[in-house]
């Protein structure tokens, strides 16, 4: 994909659908999405945030009326109340040159591979949980993010984002006593 070829999408149920030649373009340029279909491509929200930022797509509603990162932000909140700390997150790993997936639940919120990793072939190194500073963070729920990552045999970071939007990564494993 181009540096200046804009790409674009239709927001559908909390997705962001491209269709057309421009998907697998889109995809192969960084493991943005994934491949739903010949031709169409499903970007999660915080992917479509940051394509958006960085002027790669426009996202149109279902009527073709075009939504900004603020619309899109602003509708997802009510459904995901974290989502601008996961973006927040998402962007500094991007921008670090990792692929970034989302993760699988049971607060595993994004996947990583090691840079320069090939996607389908390489498996994620390390599980990513998104903590906002002074938010207190349940022991039970940690341990529970722990062993999901041990059991996956991955490290789990958990990506600490603070007041002035700034991301501090710290590993975190089970200690035994």
């Amino acid at each position: 994909m181009e540096e200046e070829e804009i790409v674009e999408g239709v927001l559908i149920d909390n997705n962001v659908i491209v269709s057309g030649e421009k998907a697998k373009a889109t995809y192969e340029a960084g493991f943005y999405g994934s491949i739903l279909e010949e031709e169409k491509l499903g970007l999660e929200i915080v992917e479509a945030l940051l394509l958006i930022e960085r002027k790669r797509l426009k996202v149109f509603d279902e009527k073709r009326q075009e939504l900004d990162f603020q619309n899109i932000l602003k509708g997802t909140l009510e459904v995901d109340p974290r989502i601008w700390t996961k973006y927040l997150v998402y962007r500094d790993l991007r921008s670090r040159g990792y692929i970034v997936r989302l993760g699988y639940g049971g607060g595993v919120d994004f996947r990583v591979y090691e840079r320069g990793a090939v996607l389908n072939e390489d498996v994620a190194k390390y599980l990513i949980h998104v903590v906002v500073e002074g938010a207190p963070l349940e022991l039970a729920s940690l341990e529970k993010i722990i062993k999901a990552a041990t059991s996956s045999r991955k490290k789990l970071v958990l990506g600490v984002v603070d007041r002035q939007g700034e991301t501090t990564y710290y590993f975190a494993t089970e200690v035994s006593f």
